[in-house]
């Protein structure tokens, strides 16, 4: 089973039949989601918003960066078992265009910026 940087960031799934490996995912961090909502509060904005960091990942790309910090190779177990079969394999990836936020004058943290901060976290809670 793989699991992704739990608690302080959320996730969106990018999405077409491929490995969960090569599935695009896009996160939110939750200071992020936290201010956007206060920023649709305070403007009153109406109708639907899709809110995400700017920038995506592959779960492989991901795995690679926690190797990098760590000094170790991620463990992957078969996930043909739907018992242990990760919640992140969707088989596809789906983008969220974020650019109706950004016009209504919000701007989101990077993805490279949350995780330059977020994996060495993690990595000291340890």
């Amino acid at each position: 089973m793989i699991d992704l940087l739990p608690n302080r960031i959320g996730y969106y799934l990018l999405t077409s039949t491929m490995s969960v490996y090569e599935a695009r995912i896009r996160f939110i961090d939750s200071d992020d989601a936290a201010r956007f909502l206060l920023h649709a509060a305070e403007n009153r904005l109406l109708g639907p918003y899709n809110a995400g960091s700017p920038g995506d990942i592959s779960l492989q790309e991901l795995l690679d960066r926690i190797s990098a910090a760590t000094g170790k190779e991620a463990l992957i177990t078969d996930s043909s078992n739907s018992r242990s079969r990760s919640p992140y394999d969707v088989g596809h990836s789906f983008s969220l265009d974020v650019s109706k936020a950004v016009s209504s004058g919000f701007r989101f943290r990077w993805l490279d910026d949350i995780l330059k901060e977020l994996i060495p976290y993690f990595l000291q809670r340890r």
